[in-house]
């Protein structure tokens, strides 16, 4: 995981999908529903692999899904697919997956903590690496040592789905982190990162996958080859950030976390004059749950800009990125006192500017809200960032306030989080332990 610099939010999330289907069939129209419903888990590049009577046939593309599926036929009935964020190695068609080497095929989602140190033993074994992505250690552990290999040696998060020969593997990492599930679908199965893409593709949702499980789909159906752990601690940034809203993960609805987490923050005594509002997109629902909860009024005073692209943004000038990034309904806010609810803060960037440009277009006070606990510290689990890079690391909240502008600040706290929650979910950048 590292920092999104447009969004200033942590940067994690690809998207794996596979299919398996008893017979061959075209496949695009709801391959495409499936990667498009996962398009916010990766918006860099997109790729999928799908068997062609005997061979693999690999067709990956930088950008969105409909880059990728434009004018494609495909008649199959194995494939998998994937949406990608760079977050080891650059954005570039040669890390985009999904990644093929000796008549195997694989997507994964996370991050590895020991993929440099693997990739320099297996490079000292004289194997050839073709990417610049801790992925291929994985690929390449597989091909040498299986699936017990990967449980033996590879540390850190992943999600991963595999084509080999006639068989789709999808596995999930011993702590569970990342989350894979699995579909039915009429003629066949479905595993994803999220039940979204299930529901898009016209499947029903069976389960999901436990922490250090394994499951193999063939022709003979479903079986699990390596059995997992009912003790789970998915990343909390999957309900907070990460997780489309209609998802569930692990049995615990995403829209309902994030209105929960809302509910929480509003438990406070605001005179009725006071209007809230979201930061977009993830910050709705947890602000309308703390509208909900303090009786007051929700307006969208802040919106997006749907049609801002990442590709030509200057990296170094965060303010023109929050112009062209959200945009104010000013005679909805001016005059007024507003209690802005947003899903997270990492470096408080981005919540400093959108604030100046609160104040410019004439609010009064701005209470600022955050549905996730203070970020402390980097997670050793698999974050590629450095804690200097985190405000709340080397800040107080009362310093985080005065940085980015607001006039009160306020943060869920981590046993509130763990209240709505349960104990199974990875909370180390918020506890540093």
């Amino acid at each position: 995981m590292t920092i999104d610099e447009f969004n200033d939010k942590f940067k994690e999330e690809c998207g794996i999908l596979g299919v398996f289907l008893g017979k061959k069939e075209n496949v695009e129209t709801q391959v495409y529903s499936g990667l498009l419903a996962l398009q916010h888990r990766g918006q860099e590049s997109c790729g999928i692999s799908y068997r062609d009577n005997n061979e693999i046939k690999n067709i990956k593309k930088m950008g969105l899904v409909d880059n990728l599926f434009e004018g494609l036929k495909i008649n199959t009935n194995l494939l998998i697919g994937h949406v990608r964020y760079s977050t080891w190695g650059e954005s570039n068609i040669k890390n985009t997956q999904p990644l093929f080497s000796n008549n195997i095929s694989l997507a994964h989602n996370g991050t590895l903590t020991n993929g440099d140190h693997i990739k320099e033993n297996l490079m000292k074994k004289g194997i050839k690496f073709s990417t610049d992505t801790d992925s291929e250690v994985i690929l390449k552990v597989f091909e040498e040592e299986g699936i017990k290999g990967i449980y033996n040696r590879i540390r850190g998060s992943y999600g991963v789905v595999i084509m080999k020969d006639d068989e789709l593997i999808a596995m999930r990492d011993p702590l569970g982190i990342r989350p894979v599930c699995l579909g039915k679908i009429e003629d066949g199965y479905i595993v994803a990162s999220e039940s979204c893409a299930i529901e898009a593709m016209g499947g029903s949702f069976i389960r999901d996958l436990m922490a250090g499980e394994v499951i193999k789909i063939d022709e003979n159906g479903v079986s699990v080859i390596r059995r997992g752990s009912k003790s789970i601690n998915t990343c909390a940034f999957e309900y907070i950030y990460f997780a489309r809203e209609d998802s569930k993960i692990d049995g615990i609805s995403v829209g309902e976390i994030r209105t929960q987490l809302g509910k929480i923050l509003g438990k406070e005594d605001f005179s009725n004059d006071h209007m809230v509002m979201g930061v977009p997109d993830t910050g709705t629902l947890p602000a309308l749950g703390y509208a909900y909860e303090s009786n007051l009024k929700y307006e969208p005073g802040i919106l997006r800009n749907k049609y801002v692209g990442r590709t030509f943004i200057c990296p170094n000038n965060r303010k023109n990125k929050v112009n062209d990034k959200f945009f104010i309904l000013k005679d909805r806010i001016r005059e007024k006192d507003l209690i802005v609810v947003d899903d997270s803060l990492v470096r408080g960037t981005t919540s400093k500017e959108l604030i100046k440009k609160l104040k410019k277009a004439g609010a009064n006070r701005i209470h600022y809200r955050v549905a996730s606990p203070i970020i402390r510290c980097k997670c050793d689990l698999g974050i590629n960032m450095k804690n200097e890079n985190i405000i709340g690391h080397f800040k107080q909240i009362e310093e985080i306030r005065e940085e980015i502008g607001a006039d009160t600040l306020k943060y869920i706290s981590t046993e509130d989080l763990i209240s709505i929650l349960g104990k199974n979910i990875c909370t180390l950048c918020f506890t540093n332990k």
